[in-house]
């Protein structure tokens, strides 16, 4: 119910008309000013595509006192807990700034267009390692605070020497790795047939949704993601896990982002080499290859009215590793 109308008392001003020309001006002024912005605002600001079954927590780190239990009045465990403290304090900032910078939320919009069966959860969260990770037992992608750290630890401070910058390596690899985690729960939740190793599914299915939103994205999004891989083939392999190593992986995502654009990522086969040009030769086809099963496998699950929704926003603001 509507509130009821007030009619307050009316007092008659009496201006000149010199003044009252003036009133009309700034109020016409403002009025036009008031317009542009509100149309410029319009222009820029694309609202977030919504899926009502996709959920999203940021989830508040554990304070020492609570997870560890250290006493800080105890000495014997008070250098234990201030190193704890540190730490702490560490990941409520990545978590505030995943927060501001909405990283689930956008992220979130790659999922959208998906025609879930059930909820799926993304999550951020303190895990007790480095690592990200899908959960089929609550149907959850989960992005580890110790996870963002160490990609920042490891990320240059302006630039790399080969010239990938700190943003770069930053944003292409926790999108990198929470769209390989989504390649986890697409199949999982769309019920895919996975040949091979479903680990080597999620690295094809993420590598090619970066591909799908321009040049300018697909470059930032796996310039970060190959430099992420290439740091850490330097680290042994577990050759009996279900991973490829870190080089084939990064063969995977520069082989699949050269065939979908050879002028745009030719510089990682002449110049940086980090792309065989054996490799290189085949790359359309193994793209065209990729982009034949993703037609038949997961198209069929899309709203393409989203798609076309999601494709048009604007991504990745230059203030993306803050």
């Amino acid at each position: 119910m509507s509130a009821p109308v007030t009619r307050r008392d009316q007092h008659v001003v009496r201006s000149s008309p010199r003044r009252m020309a003036a009133l009309l001006g700034a109020c016409l002024a403002t009025a036009m000013a008031t317009t542009a912005l509100r149309a410029e605002q319009a222009l820029h600001a694309e609202p977030m595509v919504r899926n009502e079954r996709i959920l999203i927590e940021y989830l508040e780190p554990r304070h020492p006192v609570f997870a560890y239990y250290t006493d800080p009045d105890d000495p014997a465990q008070a250098k234990d807990h201030e190193t704890n403290v540190k730490t702490y304090k560490r990941y409520l900032a990545i978590m505030e700034r995943l927060k501001s910078r909405l990283v689930l939320e956008e992220f979130s919009q790659f999922l959208a267009p998906l025609k879930l069966p059930i909820t799926l959860r993304l999550r951020a969260m303190q895990c007790g390692e480095v690592n990200a990770f899908y959960d089929p037992a609550d149907s959850s992608i989960n992005l580890c605070y110790e996870f963002v750290a160490d990609i920042e630890d490891r990320a240059p401070r302006d630039r790399s020497p080969e010239g990938i910058t700190r943003n770069e390596v930053i944003v292409g690899q926790i999108v990198g790795t929470l769209l390989h985690e989504g390649g986890h729960a697409v199949s999982n939740l769309l019920r895919l047939p996975v040949l091979g190793r479903e680990e080597d599914s999620a690295d094809q299915i993420a590598a090619f949704i970066m591909l799908q939103f321009g040049p300018d994205i697909a470059r930032t999004l796996i310039r970060g993601e190959a430099y992420g891989w290439n740091q850490r083939q330097r680290t042994a392999s577990r050759f009996w896990g279900p991973h490829s190593t870190a080089l084939q992986r990064q063969h995977t995502f520069l082989c699949l982002a050269y065939g979908s654009d050879p002028a745009g990522f030719e510089d990682f086969v002449t110049k940086l080499r980090w792309l065989p040009k054996q490799r290189a030769e085949n790359c359309a086809t193994e793209y065209k290859q990729i982009q034949h099963a993703f037609r038949e496998t997961i198209v069929p699950h899309l709203d393409m009215a989203l798609v076309k929704k999601v494709r048009a926003r604007p991504w990745l603001r230059p203030d993306g590793a803050k």
